[in-house]
């Protein structure tokens, strides 16, 4: 058991303590109505529907499932923004993402299209790999479309104006026949940019 004294003496630390946080406080410094002509303005991008990008009949008239489950996400980083839309199919396997990527907000904002260069059209020597082979080119959609196919999944990538798309699948039948139900997955999500 604590000694009385103690006891008084923690009592009355914490009692102190409560009443220096409840103290005035001087107010904030008042922030100007007009903001510095150094400080960039960043306006904002719309907000990003991936989700609206296909729809459960399209869904299921090209994979003869319809979802089950949408779910969309987005998230900030690297510079750029990703608007996400996750598919679930009855065929779980059969699951699609779409995931369209664009300039982020801010001062790290960067390009896709520099990216999509950089890491699509001529990767760095030992980038890629060698396990992957090179993706094949796919004619005709967006700007520059390649596909990207496994034993167990793949993905279709867009590069549309200023922003890219990945639509990932899993194995979807597999071989040539996901290819093509993929790339016209691809094709409507495209008109819809």
């Amino acid at each position: 058991m604590a000694h009385p004294s103690l006891r008084l003496s923690i009592s009355l630390v914490v009692t102190l303590a409560a009443f220096a946080g409840c103290s005035k406080r001087p107010a904030p410094a008042e922030v100007p109505a007009k903001p510095s002509s150094t400080v960039a303005e960043v306006t904002p991008l719309p907000p990003l529907d991936t989700c609206a990008l296909l729809t459960a009949e399209e869904i299921k008239n090209i994979t003869g499932e319809a979802p089950t489950a949408v779910t969309p996400s987005r998230t900030d980083g690297g510079g750029f923004e990703v608007g996400q839309c996750s598919y679930n199919l009855p065929t779980y396997s059969n699951s699609i993402v779409i995931s369209v990527t664009r300039r982020g907000a801010g001062p790290g904002a960067r390009d896709p299209k520099e990216f999509w260069e950089k890491k699509i059209e001529q990767p760095a020597e030992g980038e890629r790999e060698e396990k992957h082979r090179e993706p094949d080119r796919v004619a005709d959609l967006g700007d520059s479309a390649v596909w990207a196919g496994t034993a167990v999944g793949g993905a279709l990538y867009v590069l549309k104006g200023d922003v890219f798309i990945r639509i990932g699948v899993g194995t979807f039948g597999g071989g040539e026949k996901r290819k093509e139900k993929v790339i016209e997955l691809g094709r409507l999500v495209v008109k819809r940019m």
